[in-house]
């Protein structure tokens, strides 16, 4: 919102001061930025501990781009400093192949798009091997066609979310004969491949990583959250719903590990029907685990979404003899 309201001179300073305070509070000493600032604040609510949100509360190349780019707009007195720290941010986490990634979008195309688009707004000289080591990045990984994949993957057929982004990123750098052939080529795509009623073809991009997880980029095995199926319904996704839902479970789980000899086939059947469904079938995985005595929340949690994350996380706290 603020991004929007930066580029409005019609919106008046005193009325994004107040939103402006909170996003600076959300900026790390390395200088970049983090989802979430005060993770005892939010611990409750997602039913973790502080550790357990290490991977929203930690600067993140994605969000700290996107937030350079608003600092770089107003670059105000207040924000010039800020805007320093976090571009330097940026700079030391370049890949060495001129990309960055990024930990809430799938591909690497978000992040540069935003950082050249900050750097562009400062034009500080201190960018132009930054610059210049991106702009290859892009060139190079241009499909002949014109088109850009979400990753490098052969294979992987070329997507509109991931070419827009680098033409954005293109025409944030400096010319060149190389960045127009490739901007012409990367238009001419878009055109091509826009549908009758004018939209793109598109598929999911934003990742729900569960807090704990620091390097969403490193990660191969993401599945489609069930959140998106549940929408409709309110509160699905509170954490004090679910423990709700999910409690006869979670006591059947716990009656096992106590010696409940009356609930092990109970809980066989339950575990039978979660391992059937694909989205369920990591959730009764780690279920399995928990009661073969697995309480290491740090293992167990890995590549679960914020649902499962949530049950787990209440059923591995239910010890034997509770």
């Amino acid at each position: 919102m603020l991004l929007f309201l930066a580029g409005r001179a019609a919106v008046k300073r005193s009325a994004r001061v107040p939103a402006l305070d909170i996003l600076l509070a959300h900026q790390h000493a390395d200088g970049g930025f983090r989802t979430f600032a005060d993770a005892e604040a939010w611990s409750p609510h997602l039913d973790t501990d502080a550790h357990g949100l290490r991977g929203w509360t930690a600067s993140q190349p994605c969000v700290t781009a996107v937030v350079a780019l608003l600092l770089a707009r107003l670059y105000s007195s207040r924000c010039r400093s800020r805007t320093a720290d976090a571009l330097e941010y940026l700079r030391a986490q370049q890949r060495r192949d001129g990309s960055w990634d990024a930990y809430w979008w799938v591909g690497r195309h978000y992040t540069p798009c935003r950082a050249l688009q900050a750097m562009q707004a400062v034009g500080d000289d201190a960018d132009s091997v930054t610059r210049t080591r991106a702009a290859a990045w892009l060139v190079d990984s241009q499909r002949p066609d014109g088109g850009w994949p979400l990753s490098g993957d052969h294979h992987e057929a070329n997507q509109a979310f991931p070419t827009a982004l680098a033409l954005q990123a293109l025409y944030a750098l400096d010319g060149s004969e190389a960045r127009h052939r490739a901007l012409r080529r990367g238009v001419a795509w878009l055109i091509e491949h826009q549908r009758g009623d004018e939209s793109w073809p598109a598929q999911p991009m934003m990742l729900r990583p569960t807090p704990h997880v620091m390097r969403t980029w490193e990660r191969t095995d993401w599945r489609e959250s069930v959140i998106l199926d549940q929408l409709d319904q309110p509160d699905a996704n509170d954490p004090t719903t679910l423990r709700a839902q999910w409690q006869p479970i979670i006591d059947t789980v716990a009656a096992v590990a106590r010696g409940d000899h009356a609930a092990p086939g109970e809980l066989a059947e339950l575990l039978a029907g979660l391992a059937d469904s694909d989205d369920w079938a990591a959730l009764a995985g780690v279920l399995a685990r928990i009661l073969n005595g697995d309480r290491d929340r740090e293992q167990l949690l890995g590549g679960l979404d914020a649902i499962d994350t949530t049950i787990v996380t209440r059923t591995a706290s239910d010890p034997p003899g509770r």
